[in-house]
């Protein structure tokens, strides 16, 4: 799911919480999350850094998959294999 990191999550004494590590999966820095559907979640650094590697190749490009489209619609712009 899409999401985007929009802040770190702090202490009740308003510091940052976890440390900085230059190996992503030692990070435990922690994020506030947000969500197109706009909810928010917190995760940790190396949590983010996993979901991202785990997208793409070892050349950098990302591979989506798709297990099924469950509905579909369109509209009169929409073009046809034809044109």
């Amino acid at each position: 799911m899409l999401g985007k990191v929009v802040e770190r999550k702090r202490d009740h004494h308003g510091q940052p919480i976890g440390h900085s590590n230059v190996n992503p999966i030692l990070d435990t820095h922690i994020y506030h999350v947000k969500f197109p559907d706009g909810h928010t979640d917190e995760y940790s650094a190396n949590t983010i850094a996993e979901c991202l590697y785990s997208q793409v190749d070892r050349e950098g490009r990302q591979h989506l998959l798709l297990e099924e489209i469950i509905d579909w619609k369109t509209t009169n712009e929409a073009l046809y294999e034809s044109n």
